[in-house]
């Protein structure tokens, strides 16, 4: 008798578990839909990132998170000329030490907590380090929407600044 009340004691607990666990997934999916949710910003031009640099400080549109890069390729100016050849970007809107790119950020799959951002013609432009939300949130994602500026202090170090899109987080 007392071994029968157990076995159905013991059913009805794992019932009840698989009830949760069900619920628990069913919201996990639903939250994770949201999270992702549709981009919520237009994608920026060339002409317009021109009026958010202003040689000094880079101005991030709503919607766009502002970082600075762990580090900078050189500019196109800064590159050898057979290095320049193989790259179709214009330069219409930079000085010769500052190149303004816009592009995309991605996870690095390699380093963990490393965004790579890269130019619209896929060149990289540079890394973010020790962003844990935003590289779990680009593992979920192909990318998000950047745009920025790399700039040549000295012969062989840069530095550059991105404003990478935001997705809401509710």
């Amino acid at each position: 008798m007392n071994l029968l009340v157990i076995n159905i004691l013991l059913i009805v607990f794992t019932a009840l578990v698989v009830v949760a666990y069900a619920k628990h997934t069913q919201r996990a999916k639903k939250r994770r839909t949201e999270i992702i949710g549709e981009p919520k910003t237009k994608p920026i031009n060339s002409d317009e990132l021109a009026t958010l640099y202003d040689g000094n400080e880079l101005l991030c549109r709503v919607g766009y998170l502002h970082y600075v890069l762990t580090t900078a390729e050189k500019p196109l100016s800064h590159l050898k000329e057979t290095e320049r050849d193989d790259l179709t970007e214009k330069q219409s809107t930079q000085t010769p030490d500052t190149e303004l790119f816009v592009g995309y950020a991605i996870a690095d799959k390699n380093t963990k907590n490393r965004i790579i951002v890269c130019t619209h013609t896929h060149r990289h432009i540079g890394a973010i380090d020790s962003q844990e939300e935003l590289y779990t949130l680009l593992l979920t994602l192909p990318h998000l929407a950047a745009y920025g500026y790399v700039k040549a202090i000295s012969e062989n170090e840069s530095v550059g600044e991105a404003c990478i899109e935001s997705l809401p987080t509710n």
